[in-house]
């Protein structure tokens, strides 16, 4: 939930040394951030910022995070931003960030404003967005119920059923001998 002391932090030395950067950035009590680096023009940096537990937004700075600005008051999460808030900058479109949430945000203006992402068909609870170099309409997700992939931008889904995968929340293992036991609660 964040707190004192809590903020987004710089190398310029392959981290030798670290500063911390405050020009833009709230003074109350910093949660869970997301950081992206544009991919064209790697000094735009983007910020989903958990404040105060609840509240928030999206940060941009376009000189390496020496300063910011607020771009929305954009969060992620049902229970809050604290559980996701993962952010992605397409290495497609330039300005376009994909935030990580029960239901994918997707800005197509540095942060300013976000649509939800199509997502009929598809398992809500996203932790996961990749894309393809070479194939600016693909998407692969990885949510809760599984792996998922488009083609076309996110209007057509396809599942990919043959991977035995599950979530484990929980995992304990007991002091059976001569081999322990391990025991996982899923999804």
């Amino acid at each position: 939930g964040g707190g004192p002391g809590s903020g987004i932090h710089r190398s310029m030395d392959g981290g030798e040394s670290w500063e911390k950067l405050t020009k833009g950035i709230p003074e109350s009590n910093l949660g869970k951030i997301g950081l992206a680096i544009s991919p064209f023009n790697r000094d735009v940096v983007y910020a989903a910022i958990e404040l105060d537990r609840r509240t928030g937004g999206i940060f941009m700075s376009r000189d390496r995070g020496a300063s910011w600005k607020k771009q929305s008051s954009a969060v992620s999460g049902a229970t809050g931003p604290h559980y996701y808030q993962e952010l992605v900058a397409s290495p497609h479109h330039e300005g376009t960030l994909y935030l990580v949430d029960v239901y994918v945000q997707v800005s197509d203006d540095h942060g300013k404003n976000f649509r939800r992402l199509k997502e009929d068909l598809k398992h809500s609870d996203t932790h996961s967005i990749n894309f393809r170099k070479d194939d600016p309409g693909y998407l692969l997700l990885g949510t809760d119920g599984g792996i998922y992939e488009s083609f076309d931008l996110a209007e057509n889904w396809r599942f990919i059923a043959n991977l035995p995968l599950t979530q484990y929340y929980k995992v304990a293992v007991d002091d059976s001998e001569p081999f322990y036991f391990i025991y996982g609660g899923t999804q």
